[in-house]
């Protein structure tokens, strides 16, 4: 298990607005001049929905063209979709562009659980994890729009997508031992598993302490008095839970420095996690998160807002 500095550690934010993504690639360019450690950037994340019908897990890349029969709340998530997948690798890209040579990579993340909220009908427990690990099987390479977006700049899967392998996976996980993706459903899984009980000897972080409280796992930021669940009294824990597992996971991959392109609906979540993990000063510097704060008339993902996190 990684070791963390035994004090909490006070995170600063500092936000930034623009109104265009020319104007977001020259504030991160700013941001990430001096950056002379390894990073990762998390770009290009999308979702999966599950096709009832053929027993499998299908990727959303973007909302345009969603099929009319879609339940209201499959309509509402892809609403907020816009082409956030998309937009977000080429602004990634667009980074790695600008400062060659340093040997940054982009990791893939996908959200493999959202489907259980949104599809009544999606199936739970054993039978979801098998859809998983057959989608994971299945989807040996990027989706076709991620891969296009990436020779379109004149770049190679290879050269700038952080591979999640490990040859320690058994037969029985979701993902199989060589891939790009990196899966949500894995990190809420191991957050509840393996991570709970080691930070519940850590700084900041506890169980339920009043009566009122029935929660698993809650996280009280330095100076506050506030206590913000991480894990629920089912035992699951939140997307806040699933980021910090993330961010140990880009940690212990040695990156010191990490960007993030959140998509719409996440930020309460992220920002919560961002701070929990920062907190235990695991060795990762700064951290910018990379807002999508709508989608505009086009159907296109807007991204309109940076948070700099730090360690006071």
């Amino acid at each position: 298990m990684a070791k963390s500095n035994q004090s909490q550690g006070l995170v600063v934010r500092r936000e930034y607005h623009f109104g265009d993504e020319g104007d977001l690639l020259n504030i991160l360019c700013l941001l990430v001049q001096n950056w002379n450690v390894p990073a990762l950037i998390v770009a290009g994340h999308y979702f999966l929905l599950c096709d009832s019908e053929n027993s499998r897990l299908v990727a959303v890349l973007s909302s345009a063209g969603a099929d009319t029969s879609l339940s209201q709340a499959e309509k509402d998530l892809l609403a907020k979709v816009g082409d956030f997948p998309v937009r977000s690798l080429k602004a990634g890209l667009h980074l790695l562009k600008a400062f060659p040579g340093r040997g940054w990579r982009i990791a893939v993340a996908v959200d493999d659980h959202q489907f259980q909220r949104v599809q009544c009908d999606a199936p739970s427990g054993i039978a979801a994890g098998e859809l998983r690990k057959a989608y994971y099987s299945r989807q040996m390479d990027l989706p076709c729009e991620l891969e296009e977006a990436i020779i379109s700049e004149g770049l190679k899967v290879d050269d700038v997508i952080a591979l999640n392998s490990s040859r320690h996976r058994s037969s029985e996980s979701v993902l199989p031992g060589k891939t790009y993706f990196f899966s949500e459903a894995v990190h809420k899984n191991r957050f509840t598993d393996k991570r709970r009980s080691w930070l519940l000897q850590r700084p900041g972080f506890s169980g339920p302490t009043a009566f009122f409280e029935e929660g698993l796992l809650y996280f009280r930021p330095l100076g506050t008095a506030e206590r913000l669940c991480l894990i629920g009294k089912d035992g699951r824990a939140y997307c806040s839970g699933a980021m910090v597992e993330f961010l140990f996971d880009l940690s212990a991959r040695g990156a010191e420095a990490i960007i993030m392109f959140i998509p719409g609906g996440c930020r309460d979540d992220v920002d919560l996690a961002v701070e929990a993990f920062m907190s235990l000063q695991m060795g990762v510097r700064e951290i910018l998160a990379v807002w999508q704060t709508g989608v505009d008339a086009a159907g296109d993902a807007v991204l309109g807002a940076v948070t700099h996190y730090a360690i006071a």
